[in-house]
């Protein structure tokens, strides 16, 4: 890939408020591309979103969060209403020995990427939503499902260690868990010789939630002009529902966070920095992002 910046928005779709806080930094800030989810509610009035603003989108691959495309018959991932019902870090420690596992999630990523599609979106990239794509074996078949649909351009989230210190609220991260998301993705990264293509440096499991200002500019003045760099962020302009009990990512979907990581992206101070270091923005498939966007 080309040198230049990608600020990639995970999570478009996932609710009316996170598409609207990822529409707002793309107008209006650094964002230059966004994932979409598409097995949500919500995913239509993300479609119109993208549209209107001709924003570049990848697939977000959901196996955590919604209803799968394929339905309640994928009984290993979803309950008998079609709802997800795994976890992450059932993903991440999935075999490729358990077969009927694997070809459920095969059947279900083939599915989205075909929804994504027959929305009429182009798809720039893929990546997964919580990485759970980086279980080497699940990394394999996105690779594989993506490139039948002739997408070339895959996320691998592999940190670098020079990223950890970039200020910001530790607390937070310790909280989330992030610590051992970027061990586990990390290790995992170790296995996996993509075939497909992906930048050169990632950015965002760390202090993934948790990007507020301070850590932005430290890692915008750390990242080389010269390279291709995705920085994976999630902004938002939540309201505030009343959320479902032991529902963690409605939690986060809804708390400040969301909204200190969309105000980042739109600062000018961030804005600034971009263009005094010649840090071209642009998409997966190499769009450079208009000054004028």
């Amino acid at each position: 890939m080309g040198p230049g910046l990608i600020v990639n928005a995970d999570d478009l779709g996932v609710d009316a408020a996170t598409t609207r806080g990822i529409a707002s930094a793309y107008r209006n800030g650094i964002v230059s591309s966004a994932s979409l989810m598409v097995t949500t509610p919500a995913v239509e009035d993300a479609v119109a979103t993208v549209r209107t603003t001709e924003m570049p989108v990848g697939l977000h691959l959901s196996l955590t969060q919604g209803r799968a495309i394929v339905g309640p018959r994928l009984t290993r991932l979803v309950d008998e209403t079609g709802r997800f019902k795994l976890r992450a870090r059932d993903f991440i420690t999935a075999r490729r020995q358990d077969v009927a596992l694997i070809e459920q999630i095969r059947a279900e990523t083939r599915a989205q990427l075909t929804k994504a599609l027959d929305l009429g979106l182009p798809l720039t990239h893929v990546d997964s939503h919580q990485h759970v794509h980086m279980n080497p074996t699940i990394f394999r078949i996105l690779e594989d499902e993506a490139s039948s649909f002739g997408i070339r351009r895959i996320r691998l989230s592999y940190e670098p260690l020079r990223f950890l210190w970039c200020a910001g609220r530790y607390l937070g991260m310790l909280e989330r868990n992030n610590l051992s998301k970027w061990l586990v993705t990390r290790a995992c990264a170790w296995q996996i010789g993509p075939r497909l293509d992906s930048p050169d440096f990632f950015f965002g499991v760390f202090h993934s939630g948790v990007i507020v200002k301070r850590v932005l500019i430290n890692v915008l003045r750390a990242v080389p002009a010269d390279r291709s760099v995705e920085i994976c962020i999630h902004p938002g302009l939540p309201d505030r529902p009343a959320l479902p009990p032991g529902d963690d990512f409605a939690a986060f979907s809804a708390s400040e966070y969301r909204r200190l990581e969309h105000d980042a992206l739109v600062d000018a101070e961030v804005i600034e920095l971009v263009a005094e270091r010649g840090l071209l923005l642009r998409s997966f498939d190499g769009r450079v992002k208009s000054a004028s966007t």
